[in-house]
């Protein structure tokens, strides 16, 4: 008779959009986040809220340990419940005092989303550099792998924040499929 063994759960693979928002400024793939167009509202739960819908971009999900900072009174560690374009809800309510947009509010993901693989494939005609473990990408060096559209690249075995991401037009990004590893 053989052994039983319990089987690992698969994680789920994960497609999202991932734009540059300021072309020569590079962008971290996964988890990390600043604009005015952010504030902070207070209730039950607490809620993040993005005029320009950039939450389900910049690829924060469920579960994410998240650390806001920029604002007058509720910089932190606070928990996702959900993300919606324009809405992170947080596990807890009652700890904001509240903060309408205007300044430069940053979030950024505290948790490290090691990945078995990364797909990265341009869709737009000015898709510019990714570069693994740097931010400083330079268009005009050619650092990093140029992805021209619809050509791909695959990372495998990185962190998703170790990746950035530059274009030369604002607005301009790439299609990201990954699977993180169990």
């Amino acid at each position: 008779m053989g052994k039983l063994g319990q089987a690992k759960s698969a994680k789920t693979v994960v497609t999202a959009l991932m734009t540059v928002d300021a072309a020569g400024t590079p962008e971290r793939l996964g988890g990390f986040y600043t604009n005015t167009t952010i504030a902070i509202v207070a209730g039950t739960p607490d809620t993040i809220t993005d005029s320009d819908s950039g939450f389900l971009n910049k690829m924060f999900k469920a579960g994410m340990k998240i650390k806001i900072s920029g604002t007058v009174a509720d910089d932190g560690v606070y928990t996702i419940a959900s993300v919606a374009a324009g809405t992170i809800t947080l596990t807890t309510g009652g700890g904001f005092t509240g903060e309408l947009a205007g300044s430069a509010i940053t979030i950024e993901c505290m948790d490290k989303i090691f990945c078995k693989s990364v797909l990265i494939q341009a869709f737009e005609a000015n898709t510019g550099n990714v570069v693994t473990g740097d931010a400083n990408i330079d268009l005009t060096t050619g650092q990093g792998t140029i992805l021209t559209p619809l050509n791909s690249e695959t990372y495998e075995g990185v962190c998703l924040d170790d990746l950035y991401l530059d274009a030369a037009v604002n607005d301009e990004g790439v299609s990201v499929k990954y699977e993180e590893s169990l």
